[in-house]
């Protein structure tokens, strides 16, 4: 029905009608019974905010009390369907059907959970604290539903579901402000793509070096250097390995090497990390001779940071080759963010430093010139939303 405050009216006359809040909810099974998916959803979403004393107003207390205490009950009696759409649509629903929803994740088997868990993926009515909740309910089902021994082979399937549940964990433990709990799920993640790479590399080992390589990240985000560096180096063995077999990972195997490399600078062993750029920049570069636009970003990141090291290492005349390159990829792609405009002004910046460095000065002066320019470009476009000031003049 059309529109949807319409609805809502018409569902709490019919409500009241029915005297009492039992009486409602099999009324609501029985109209109902017959609805998809998609239909429960917005049957949820209209009955929520008819619900809802928040956004019914003062005058219909009574009624939507009576809606609300009637929602739970259809909740609870086909959470298959409206459950979920409840959960779909809670940032719309009173306090009752909350509860009830929560109450219904708390008893729910894996097979419920998994459903929810897939649609609040793709949910904007839906609050990420209730996301969290039912991602934490999903993983401790999976992990207790897989036996002790054997699982990574027997049950490969259920293993996958719990792979991906925990890369979601990891995310919603992110977004709520607990980066150390995401860490540690991408910890229990990666530990589980092992155990499965261990049964079968060749279907499961590029899922292994993926999750090395966001556990690396997420302990970098938390500034423990070491750890990930020792994650960066076993993920790119992995990568290195996985690239034997299948040519098509070797950007990935590049930005292994990357990483390895940057860690190592900035753990100060500079010396450790120039052989391992090297290396990544070999590859970008063999990469990008066939795809120039594809790989022409990655590239240049590499040379970027392997000429900063060789200026850090007062090897200025290889540091100043490295940088020319640098720019030429830089080149060669669109740049499509202020954040790659911002990237670009730095590659300058660097290309400016290292031709002073071997005295090439008034190179050095014309890059430091664009290199300005191009910050400003990248200041003017940020403020260019905002209008100036109006500017009142003393009579």
């Amino acid at each position: 029905m059309q529109p949807d405050r319409l609805g809502e009216a018409l569902a709490l006359d019919v409500v009241t009608e029915a005297g009492t809040a039992d009486a409602a909810a099999r009324l609501l099974a029985a109209v109902l019974s017959q609805c998809d998916a998609e239909q429960a959803e917005q049957a949820m979403v209209v009955l929520g905010r008819a619900a809802n004393p928040f956004l019914s107003g003062p005058t219909m207390t009574e009624r939507t009390q009576l809606l609300a205490a009637a929602l739970p009950a259809l909740v609870r009696q086909q959470p298959r369907w409206f459950a979920i759409a409840a959960a779909a649509s809670l940032t719309w629903q009173p306090d009752e059907v909350r509860a009830a929803v929560v109450s219904v994740v708390r008893r729910a088997d894996t097979d419920l959970l998994d459903a929810m868990h897939v649609r609040l993926s793709t949910a904007g009515g839906a609050d990420q604290e209730f996301k969290l909740l039912v991602t934490q309910e999903l993983v401790s089902r999976l992990e207790a539903a897989l036996p002790r021994r054997g699982w990574a082979r027997s049950h490969p399937e259920e293993a996958i579901r719990l792979a991906r549940a925990l890369s979601d964990l990891a995310i919603h433990l992110e977004i709520a402000g607990e980066p150390e709990q995401a860490a540690k799920a991408t910890e229990r993640r990666a530990d589980l793509a092992r155990k499965m790479a261990g049964t079968d590399p060749a279907r499961y080992q590029v899922g292994y070096a993926g999750c090395l390589d966001d556990l690396a990240m997420r302990l970098y985000s938390l500034g423990r250097l070491e750890p990930a560096l020792r994650i960066c180096e076993l993920a790119a063995r992995e990568w290195e390995a996985v690239v034997r077999r299948e040519a098509q990972y070797a950007p990935q195997l590049v930005d292994a090497w990357l990483g390895v490399g940057k860690l190592y600078v900035e753990t100060d062993r500079r010396r450790r990390g120039l052989p391992v750029l090297q290396q990544a920049a070999g590859l970008a570069i063999e990469l990008a001779k066939s795809d120039r636009l594809t790989h022409g970003r990655q590239l240049a990141r590499c040379l970027y940071l392997f000429s900063v090291t060789l200026s850090r290492e007062h090897m200025h005349s290889a540091a100043v080759e490295q940088a020319e390159l640098c720019m030429t990829a830089a080149g060669w792609y669109e740049l499509e963010s202020l954040k790659e405009l911002s990237t670009t002004a730095d590659y300058m910046e660097n290309y400016s430093r290292t031709l002073a460095a071997v005295g090439r000065t008034n190179e050095a002066l014309e890059w430091k010139q664009k290199c300005a320019q191009t910050r400003r470009q990248v200041v003017d476009e940020i403020v260019k939303p905002f209008p100036p000031l109006p500017v009142h003049r003393a009579r």
